[in-house]
């Protein structure tokens, strides 16, 4: 089962969430050889609208860490006039098996300055 988190980004602006990835008994768990995926789209049926990237943390400072990004760059790219009511999802990866860590919805917010 997945974590759910409403989120809320910003057009322009740089997003960062650093995740803590634990195991059942909620001791952080070791990262590494793992990758993360993450998109936003408006259903699942829909093209992505936007993606995260993320980069695992050191290992032995920072068991159990990687940080959500989306760069202003990446958010910019899209234009919109209104505020997107918009969904995400996180996946774990590890050769084959994927695990869906964390997913809810996700409000877009339009920039008005440029």
């Amino acid at each position: 089962m997945s974590n759910k988190l409403d989120l809320e980004i910003k057009q322009g602006e740089d997003f960062f969430r650093l995740l803590t990835i634990k195991d059942e008994l909620g001791a952080p768990i070791n990262l590494t050889g793992f990758t993360f995926t993450g998109q936003v789209r408006a259903t699942s049926l829909t093209e992505t609208f936007l993606e995260f990237t993320f980069n695992v943390k050191n290992q032995v400072t920072n068991l159990g860490q990687v940080e959500m990004i989306m760069s202003s760059a990446v958010s910019s790219k899209r234009k919109t006039s209104v505020k997107l009511p918009l969904f995400y999802d996180v996946e774990m990866n590890s050769g084959s098996n994927k695990k869906r860590i964390l997913q809810g919805s996700l409000i877009f917010d339009p920039e008005i300055t440029k």
